[in-house]
């Protein structure tokens, strides 16, 4: 057992809020632990090997990252910006609606002209939109930002308020699948700043996947003097006369720490690592959940003719019934592409290529099914969206899969956690998290205390609930 087990801080969870987190508390020369049950940092930001092939886990793309953004500007402060190879995206996503094919250009003029061209109706709106996704877009990139300054209403109602409609509406709204959120719930201002990103060509990759991020993240907290410990499970987080007073772990060693956060859902805590319940009860609505496929395909992206990085495939245009669309496990689900080797060919060996096939469906879809009959059902949804990505690009992929991964909510919740295993966090939280102080000095980072489900957010909010922490105990 390890001697002298009291801290001025624990992070439970070494995923990207957490390190964030842990970074900025270390900076204070406080002694800071973080305590990690897997064996590497980054949570679902990492990769994964099957055969010879290396996957990115979760991240597509990554907001806030590129020229003045909060994230090169926080990176850069740790001293890793330049260290990371970004690859830039180039290109937008095809976006495909039956026999509707277009390639969404990076470009915001672009796209107000083509949409002019298509549905002159939207001009109007559009126009207002882009104004607005700029101005939401430099609030928020202060991440410090007046959260009364943003518009308080849903991407639904404001697309509705401002009569935007048709294929216009589609190809935007459509951008939910990135992020994994509900647009009769999610904020209008959050949801089209990272739009904004994403059509300024302002969003990056790590050539080396988003583990490369993690990597550093914590080589920069050991080097303030931090502590890791993995592969440590936290069974308990210890209460005295209501408050945070430490954690036990492995069900036995008890280390002491007054300030305990916690980089996993505040539900999952409150359940199951907290006897001492809280007089609160929490209600959270979960926002969906993945079920991807990692294709690792004998065949160059070119001899195979995949032409771009994205593709979405929209098979369903009723963007105000997300929820009962995603109830069942049909193969009418809509998903997104990715073919990390059009970004970067030397991603993959020559001659291969990686693809990911990705959708959501709701949190307690796969509660419905008999775990006998779970790896069949897996397989089968596994293999509609690969016919689903066929029948739409006519792309043939089947004949040339060499390695195949399908991950569902079960698969994530084993890995991090999450109840219902869902990936993508709660629906509408503000930037801070309102669980904060559910119980004295316990406070809660990560995707699950972050206002939107998107990478970018996850540190960010590591970062500003370090500041409150700093700023409560005068650290």
């Amino acid at each position: 057992m390890k001697q002298n087990l009291k801290y001025d801080a624990i992070i439970v969870g070494a995923g990207s809020g957490g390190l964030t987190c842990a970074i900025e508390l270390a900076k204070t020369k406080k002694r800071v632990l973080v305590i990690e049950r897997h064996n590497l940092p980054g949570g679902r930001c990492s990769s994964f090997c099957r055969g010879r092939f290396e996957f990115e886990a979760s991240l597509p793309h990554l907001h806030f990252v590129s020229n003045a953004g909060f994230l090169n500007r926080l990176f850069t402060s740790y001293g890793f910006m330049n260290e990371i190879k970004w690859i830039k995206i180039q290109n937008g996503y095809e976006y495909i609606e039956g026999d509707f094919h277009y390639l969404l250009p990076l470009n915001l003029n672009q796209f107000v002209r083509d949409m002019k061209q298509i549905e002159p109706n939207n001009e109007k709106p559009l126009k207002w939109l882009i104004e607005q996704a700029k101005h939401d877009y430099d609030l928020i990139n202060q991440a410090n930002y007046d959260f009364k300054k943003i518009i308080h209403k849903s991407v639904n109602q404001v697309f509705d308020e401002i009569n935007l409609t048709g294929i216009a509406r589609n190809i935007i709204s459509n951008y939910w699948m990135y992020l994994g959120c509900d647009l009769n719930s999610t904020n209008f201002s959050l949801f089209i700043a990272h739009w904004y990103q994403y059509m300024n060509q302002m969003t990056l990759i790590p050539k080396n996947r988003s583990h490369e991020i993690s990597v550093h993240l914590e080589k920069k907290f050991r080097e303030l003097g931090g502590e890791i410990w993995f592969n440590t499970t936290v069974d308990e987080i210890l209460i005295k006369d209501h408050q945070v007073n430490g954690v036990r772990i492995d069900n036995k060693q008890i280390i002491n720490a007054p300030i305990v956060v916690a980089n996993i859902a505040s539900q999952y805590v409150i359940d199951q690592l907290i006897k001492e319940k809280p007089a609160c009860i929490l209600n959270h609505k979960y926002n969906k959940t993945n079920i991807s496929v990692f294709l690792g395909l004998n065949k160059s992206f070119s001899d195979l003719g995949i032409k771009h990085y994205n593709y979405l495939i929209n098979k369903n245009d009723n963007y105000k019934d997300q929820s009962n669309i995603m109830q069942s496990l049909n193969e009418n689900h809509s998903l997104t592409a990715q073919c990390l080797s059009v970004l970067d060919e030397t991603m993959c060996f020559k001659g291969s290529c990686l693809l990911t096939l990705n959708t959501f469906v709701n949190e307690n879809v796969w509660n419905q099914i008999n775990i006998k009959d779970y790896f069949k059902v897996k397989e089968t949804v596994g293999l509609n969206l690969i016919e689903s990505f066929e029948k739409a690009t006519g792309i043939k992929l089947k004949p040339y899969v060499e390695d195949v991964e399908i991950a569902t909510a079960i698969s994530y919740g084993h890995f991090i956690n999450s109840p219902d295993g869902v990936s993508n966090g709660y629906i509408n939280q503000p930037l801070i998290n309102h669980d904060n102080h559910i119980i004295k000095n316990l406070y809660f980072v990560g995707k699950f205390a972050s206002n939107l489900p998107s990478h970018a957010f996850a540190y960010i909010n590591g970062y500003l609930t370090a500041q409150l922490i700093k700023k409560e105990h005068q650290f």
